[in-house]
């Protein structure tokens, strides 16, 4: 049998890092905003060496929504410019921004590609309403087209940020829609008449749930899809999931290949995303992580999307898009060390070197020998009595993560896991209060916001009943 590592990614934000633990800082490679409160990104591209993202705000003094512009040389380091689109009313609800590279409008050209946006909002009426915009400096200047779209209904009653793509095969633009238990489908060949053509159901939407938003794009040669739903739970016990569904489209219908429930993410933060396909090349997704205290929301670092078979059924892999080469100062900090109880990993690590990777692989294949532990994982812990843990319980095969205040749980998240493979490995990321998990090579996801006082600021690893060997711990930081 083949070795098949499936992988765990989890990314927990923390919102209460010290003002010292931002100022030793070297910089942060996850987007936010300083000021302000953050919302979903609409447009991610890449133009001439650089990346440009759309994303709406809106700023703590009360200000409406609005969309902002930002641009990256390497997706990790952002430049944010001044507000890009502002609403002609309270809010833009709803967002789609796209290249056109086809140049569907008689428009005219300047230098690079002209850029089109379509925006759900408010009227002087207090109804719904479409606008369309474009741009032909790159965002700089926008101008309001001649014509009024004419958008599907299902958006105007269901306001949301709209996911936009240009299908090659069928030449037109398509357009998908939550509406609150299926998907639609409605194509355009001008990106202003949008006509109705198709519905997707799926018998592995998440049960109980309303479908807030999606996101749709292309998977390496452009004959697969991967389709994410973000829903929220119709009960005020049941909290949201981020599903994904692949598939083909057959003409304007989305043929789903995928046959059992498949998480983008397990956790209960992330309610958005962006996604950038280039040809032959990975798919790069950005997600928006909402914090309960909204003014500390962030985005994951970006992650490329890879497709993978297992056992017949089509699955994603999420990798994070780090330059590997510009890490230095590598240093292996363990090496075949046998781990029984607990073990300070801090003791190990350089102080005020954030952002900061560190590695971890473990030694799994004897993991029916009754010496292997029950669990095993890593433990985060500050002086406030706050503490995080995440791990692999192999009597129950899932992972879990469990926060708690002063003994007292807060959350409690299960995944269902069975680890094959003959190592189990955790790599994590470390970066100004946040911090990202990454194992098993990015098959399975869980993210969760962690409100805490002040950082944590002890590392532990730690094994119940039983002992593993750690093949390797090391550890690098990013420079500027």
């Amino acid at each position: 049998m083949r070795n098949i590592i499936l992988s765990i990614w989890i990314v927990i934000l923390f919102v209460g890092c010290s003002s010292s633990q931002k100022k030793n800082n070297i910089h942060s490679i996850h987007f936010g905003l300083e000021s302000g409160i953050l919302h979903a990104p609409v447009l991610l591209y890449y133009e001439a060496g650089i990346y440009h993202l759309y994303y709406k705000n809106k700023k703590t003094s009360g200000a409406s929504v609005n969309i902002a512009h930002a641009f990256s040389k390497d997706l990790l380091i952002w430049e944010k410019k001044e507000t890009s689109i502002f609403p002609r009313g309270e809010n833009i609800l709803g967002a789609a921004i796209v290249q056109d590279k086809q140049h569907c409008l008689p428009i005219g050209t300047k230098a690079g590609v002209p850029l089109l946006a379509l925006l759900i909002e408010n009227n002087e009426n207090n109804q719904m309403d479409a606008i369309l915009k474009y741009s032909l400096d790159n965002g700089l200047n926008w101008t309001i087209f001649k014509r009024k779209p004419e958008v599907p209904n299902s958006l105007l009653e269901n306001p949301q940020d709209p996911s936009v793509f240009w299908s090659d095969s069928e030449k037109k633009w398509m357009m998908s829609i939550s509406v609150r238990d299926h998907v639609e489908f409605y194509s355009s060949k001008d990106f202003v008449s949008w006509e109705y053509a198709s519905e997707f159901w799926s018998d592995h939407f998440p049960k109980n749930s309303v479908l807030n938003n999606n996101v749709i794009f292309p998977l390496g040669d452009g004959s697969s899809y991967c389709l994410i739903t973000f829903s929220s739970g119709k009960q005020v016990t049941l909290e949201p999931e981020m599903q994904y569904y692949i598939g083909s489209f057959e003409e304007n219908d989305f043929i789903e290949e995928t046959t059992q429930h498949h998480f983008v993410d397990f956790g209960k933060n992330v309610c958005g995303a962006v996604a950038f396909s280039q040809e032959n090349k990975a798919p790069i997704l950005i997600g928006f992580v909402e914090g309960e205290n909204k003014s500390e929301s962030k985005y994951t670092v970006p992650r490329t999307v890879h497709i993978t078979e297992i056992y017949n059924e089509l699955m994603i892999e999420l990798y994070p898009k780090l330059d590997y080469n510009q890490p230095q100062n590598k240093k292996v900090i363990l090496d075949s060390v046998k781990l029984s109880g607990r073990m300070n990993l801090s003791d190990y690590l350089p102080k005020n070197k954030e952002p900061l990777y560190l590695k971890l692989k473990f030694k799994t294949e004897h993991m029916t020998r009754i010496s292997f532990p029950g669990k095993l994982g890593i433990e985060f812990k500050n002086k406030d009595g706050e503490h995080l843990v995440f791990g692999y319980e192999n009597f129950w095969k899932n992972y879990f993560l469990l926060s708690t205040i002063n003994e007292e749980k807060k959350r409690a998240v299960e995944m269902p896991c069975i680890h094959r493979d003959s190592t189990l490995e955790i790599n994590v990321l470390i970066d100004s209060g946040i911090i990202e998990f990454y194992t098993e090579t990015g098959k399975r996801v869980l993210s969760s916001l962690v409100s805490d006082s002040s950082e944590f600021d002890q590392i532990f690893l730690f094994t119940e009943k039983g002992n593993i060997e750690i093949l390797e711990a090391s550890y690098f930081y990013f420079q500027n």
